[in-house]
């Protein structure tokens, strides 16, 4: 799917990616039959745990496009998260830590 992204040219003029909260985001094992009298299966791929599956995905992903990775960030949908407004500008420090920059949005209501 990222590498998908990737071609559509969704990461043009990204600064970063921005991994947060992936709750019960488990990875499926997927079987097909591998023997027809005895009913065995078989996986159709390994699975991966989540820390080596974004290891394996966004790693490379994030140095193809060439921009920073930040990890384990409490942003998303899980519980206790805070939304990433669209269209405002962040600050993501060396140390993993974002901050809001600037939004449109909220400099129109404090006017």
């Amino acid at each position: 799917m990222m590498i998908q992204l990737e071609q559509s040219g969704a990461f043009d003029g990204a600064a970063a990616i921005v991994l947060g909260d992936f709750t019960d985001c488990h990875d499926e094992n997927n079987q097909c039959l591998a023997d027809a009298t005895t009913g065995e299966k078989k996986p159709l791929r390994k699975v991966f745990e989540q820390a080596e599956a974004f290891e394996q995905i966004f790693v490379p992903l994030a140095n193809r496009v060439g921009v920073p990775l930040a990890q384990g960030l409490p942003v998303g949908h899980g519980p206790h998260y805070a939304p990433l407004p669209l269209g405002a500008t962040y600050e993501l420090s060396p140390q993993g830590m974002l901050r809001l920059a600037e939004w449109d949005w909220l400099q129109s209501r404090l006017a």
